[in-house]
């Protein structure tokens, strides 16, 4: 369902955010004029500057609050020697207990040793991991911005086409709207921004994943460590 909240927020703001459907800024006879069903370009470009400001507003603030809503998992924790705490996974701590419990203190150094060190390359992956993650976030997040204020100029009844015209099924260049006109451009901007941003973008929004643990056999006990996929 997230997929689909800047498809739906971008379709209404283009049907709020029509030339002459609600307001008109600048009218023809006065600075605001509201429902009537005018256009112009001067108009089209301050709606096209508001509904750049909405969107971007609304998708990238949004999108923001979700990811440190439902950021990625911390790693679990478990104490050193000197009584720290380091990065680990759920497999580290499990075998926590059989490592105390293992009669062979040279079993539980080398065991240790070899544990501290995939911590310090698990730490490494998700840094390198969370760099990169928020580079290609910075580039994405204005992908579906930059498409719906595109699809927003293109697509405004009046400015290339309206369909349909007042007198004729299809009108070039009119400079006028109407409440079919309007609906009719609705519908086709929903099904363009739903192709590109989920049809075509779909893909893009994928996360790397963990690939099968690792596995080693020490002095008889097992230990788990994540590999990088």
């Amino acid at each position: 369902m997230s997929d689909w909240g800047p498809v739906f927020m971008a379709v209404v703001l283009f049907i709020l955010l029509t030339p002459g459907l609600l307001f008109q800024v600048p009218g023809r006879h006065r600075c605001v004029e509201f429902g009537n069903f005018q256009t112009s370009g001067a108009s089209i470009m301050v709606h096209s500057l508001l509904y750049f400001s909405l969107i971007c507003v609304f998708l990238l603030a949004v999108k923001n609050w979700r990811a440190e809503t439902f950021g990625r998992p911390q790693l679990l924790s478990i104490p050193n020697k000197s009584g720290n705490k380091k990065p680990s996974n759920r497999m580290n701590l499990a075998c926590q207990p059989e490592l105390n419990a293992a009669p062979e203190s040279w079993i539980k150094e080398e065991l240790l040793k070899f544990i501290r060190q995939k911590e310090k390359e698990t730490f490494s992956f998700y840094k390198n991991i969370s760099t990169r993650k928020k580079e290609e976030e910075a580039m994405s997040d204005w992908g579906p911005v930059v498409m719906a204020l595109v699809l927003f100029v293109l697509l405004s009844p009046g400015l290339l086409f309206q369909l349909p015209g007042r007198n004729r099924v299809v009108e070039f260049g009119n400079m006028q709207t109407s409440g079919l006109s309007i609906l009719v451009h609705t519908i086709i901007f929903f099904g363009l921004i739903t192709i590109f941003l989920i049809a075509i973008g779909s893909d893009g929004g994928r996360s790397r994943r963990w690939a099968p643990a690792g596995r080693v056999v020490v002095g008889g006990l097992i230990s788990s460590y994540p590999v990088s996929a």
